[in-house]
């Protein structure tokens, strides 16, 4: 290890690699496992050139806020105009796409340089093409105005994602995304009128129809929280906690029945099953703002905080000119933890530059790696930081927090379920579809252990 990070300080004092001695390149690149000292093999002998400096990196912002952080206010938009963007979004969570598309098509108009508000008009629409009842002609002019708006947003923020790709969440596991409207023409009115009854404050007509929806189709979640919603306003919290659990029987991965029975849970005073429940609602939609907030509420009347436990990267890898590859490490990094970092960033590059992925993917700028490339990433990490601890013993090495919370994590074996609910589900948050039963209960007890701290007993 000490030449791992002999070759990282002489790489960081010239720039390039390729400075300090190094093992044997491995057979091939597709190795069962990949570590630092491979990876700065593997790159050394590259036809690329890898460039290395120490300077400002780019500052992607927090999809959501979490309890504990504060988010990124990338826009602000105007106080009526911020009303109208709560209600499109809960309309189309809900099953309104039609009314949400309606009032996001105002935002833009008002705010024409907002991409993050024409990223979601397109999402709203392109659901609108593929759910609804439409003509051809006239869903495809759906999908044409959708890649329009995401083509516009992509030029007014590059952190935008961009593509067709972007609306098709994966399935896999056998499966599908939760249905958002009834599979009939019939029961979408009758949910939509529903719906209409509900927002009135009509809570025994919303209930004669939601009741209807569910008659007609019984597999159909939402009509039971739909339901459950009702009772709820009405203060029967025990009627609409059974009809929260009815919908986790149809699909125990839909969120928003996991954040309302939570809900209900906590204005009736069982504060061990709001818990719970809030802890599965962020498992399955971990950038639901809703969820973690409720969970954030929960813990200041029971006795415990919330913090989330991504590490922030300190290191970037970019593509430059003439296929040179260039790695940044964070200035504002301290100094001890860099060659961590640099350890890491060799790994990636490995992953995404030096064959791994055999060129199947597109390497482009929204690049996010897979659960295999993220561990290999992160073990190489974790052991450099190590070895730097151990090397610099006694010349005291100033801590990283951050660091040291994630070789706690891996040591205690929990690693995985940290690049799954942390890494992956951030970037991805449909991912979580793929998991088993029991993965996910491995990330609850991931939850429990490190985003819940000071649980009083």
């Amino acid at each position: 290890m000490k030449r791992v990070l002999a070759a990282i300080a002489v790489a960081c004092s010239t720039g390039v690699l390729g400075c300090a001695a190094f093992a044997p390149r491995p057979a091939h690149v597709t190795a069962e496992h990949l570590d630092p000292l491979q990876a700065f093999t593997v790159l050394k002998e590259s036809p690329r050139t890898y460039k290395v400096r120490v300077g400002s990196l780019r500052r992607y912002r927090v999809s959501a806020p979490f309890v504990g952080q504060e988010p990124v206010q990338v826009y602000h938009l105007r106080a009526e105009l911020g009303e109208l963007w709560d209600q499109a979004t809960s309309e189309a969570l809900y099953g309104n796409p039609h009314r949400s598309a309606q009032m996001l098509e105002a935002i833009v108009n008002a705010e024409p340089a907002c991409a993050e508000c024409r990223h979601e008009y397109a999402r709203v629409l392109i659901n609108l093409a593929n759910r609804e009842k439409l003509t051809k002609e006239r869903a495809h002019e759906l999908r044409y105005r959708a890649l329009d708006e995401m083509t516009i947003a992509g030029v007014l923020d590059r952190e935008c994602p961009s593509g067709e790709g972007a609306f098709y969440p994966p399935t896999s596991a056998g499966r599908t995304d939760i249905p958002l409207l009834p599979r009939t023409r019939q029961a979408g009115e009758l949910f939509a009128a529903g719906n209409d009854a509900f927002n009135s404050g009509e809570f025994t007509q919303a209930r004669s129809l939601y009741g209807l929806v569910v008659q007609r189709e019984p597999t159909f979640g939402r009509g039971y929280v739909g339901l459950g919603d009702v009772f709820a306003e009405l203060g029967a919290y025990q009627e609409a906690a059974e009809y929260f659990t009815r919908a986790l029987s149809v699909d125990s991965t839909d969120f928003l029945a996991w954040r309302s029975l939570s809900e209900c849970a906590f204005a009736s005073g069982n504060a061990e099953l709001a818990k719970e429940a809030a802890v599965r609602a962020v498992v399955n939609n971990y950038h639901d703002i809703e969820s973690w907030r409720l969970l954030g509420s929960i813990g200041n009347a029971s006795g415990f905080s919330v913090r989330r436990r991504r590490i922030s990267k300190r290191v970037e890898v970019n593509e430059i000119a003439r296929g040179s590859v260039e790695i940044v490490l964070d200035s504002l990094a301290a100094p001890s933890s860099r060659a961590a970092w640099f350890a890491y960033a060799a790994v990636r590059s490995v992953w995404r530059y030096e064959g791994r992925f055999d060129a199947r993917f597109p390497r482009s700028r929204d690049y996010f790696p897979t659960y295999d490339e993220e561990m290999e990433a992160l073990a190489g990490l974790i052991s450099v930081w190590r070895a730097t601890l151990v090397d610099s013993a006694t010349a005291g090495v100033q801590p990283d927090a951050e660091l040291e919370a994630l070789s706690r994590i891996a040591e205690e074996g929990y690693l995985t379920e940290y690049v799954l609910f942390e890494e992956l589900c951030a970037d991805n948050p449909d991912v979580v579809r793929s998991f088993s039963p029991a993965l996910l209960l491995r990330i609850r007890e991931y939850i429990s252990r490190y985003v819940i701290s000071g649980l009083s007993v």
